[in-house]
């Protein structure tokens, strides 16, 4: 039996690990997105900065976007995100149009997300070196890219991703302990969640799972009713509410835009796998083999603005 005293630092029980991978992940993650701090906003950045600009000294703009979201459905259409647009919003008026303080706010954030996926394998697996090898690999996954070095998505994917985490360690001290709070504290959370960004819905799936894995029977069934509980109010806040302010009856659709129950269950399903090659073949050699796939095989019906990249073309490819 390993000594804990040789294990461990201070009173806190904090592994000397611990202390290494915090370092050694902090090293990786700024040598990995150092291009990130001369990087720059694009599209849609502008396209909301346009949107936020009446409310950029408005003491109350938090709020006023928030409520927008539901009465002008048709500029905030695309996603259901009323909270990630007020956060958005107060980025906006902190940094400007200073894109580095936004470059680091998405490396913390990123640190942060690494360390509690560290701590999240540690606990249930209750391995350090397991856990070591599975933040790492979430620290340097190329399916993450995107979410960390775009600005219009930085607080949309990250902030969830961080509450997430933060419930599952709730969920697993419910678990533990047995009090009622950490699981209403996990809920409460999820909800947060479904405000910056609504398809982490899927999780209300994981937690009964999660907690089938790791509690009993009885906190099977006190978690499937929060999960109720939750979606029956999430359901009424995003399906029902947005339906009393609509304008005209063109703006009535309350589904995000392209959304659709196949693809998004193909990729719950393959988000592992994709994760996995994606960081071994890069996702360019893919898209090419897929350009020649393509060619081969739809030339009539999909190769016809192969040249130019076009819109029918780089769409069945990127599919």
């Amino acid at each position: 039996m390993v000594n804990a005293k040789k294990r461990t630092i201070g009173w806190m029980g904090i592994e000397k690990i611990d202390i290494f991978f915090s370092i050694f992940s902090l090293v990786v993650i700024n040598a990995l997105y150092f291009k990130l701090w001369r990087s720059y906003f694009v599209q849609d950045e502008w396209y909301y900065f346009g949107l936020f600009g009446k409310y950029l000294g408005d003491p109350f703009g938090f709020a006023k976007i928030f409520v927008e979201q539901f009465t002008n459905i048709e500029a905030y259409g695309i996603h259901f995100t009323p909270l990630w647009n007020s956060l958005f919003l107060v980025e906006y008026q902190i940094f400007n149009l200073h894109y580095q303080y936004y470059a680091l706010v998405a490396l913390i954030l990123h640190f942060v997300a690494t360390l509690l996926t560290y701590s999240l394998i540690k606990k249930l697996l209750q391995s350090s070196l397991a856990a070591f090898f599975g933040a790492l690999f979430f620290a340097v996954c190329y399916t993450h890219y995107e979410a960390i070095t775009w600005a219009n998505t930085q607080l949309q994917s990250q902030l969830p991703t961080i509450f997430i985490l933060i419930i599952f360690h709730l969920l697993s001290a419910w678990v533990l302990s047995g009090k009622n709070r950490y699981l209403t504290f996990s809920f409460v959370l999820f909800f947060i969640t479904l405000l910056i960004k609504e398809n982490v819905l899927g999780i209300l799936i994981l937690i009964p799972i999660f907690v089938y894995l790791f509690g009993n029977r009885r906190s099977v069934k006190i978690a499937f009713l929060g999960t109720f509980i939750t979606g029956l109010i999430y359901g009424i806040f995003r399906f029902l509410v947005p339906l009393l302010f609509v304008k005209s009856a063109q703006n009535t659709d309350i589904l995000p835009q392209g959304f659709s129950i196949g693809s998004s269950l193909f990729r719950i399903l393959f988000y592992a796998p994709k994760a996995f090659v994606q960081q071994i073949v890069s996702p360019d050699i893919i898209v090419y083999f897929s350009k020649l796939y393509t060619l081969a095989n739809y030339p009539l019906k999909y190769g016809i603005d192969s040249k130019s990249d076009g819109a029918i073309f780089s769409t069945f490819v990127n599919s």
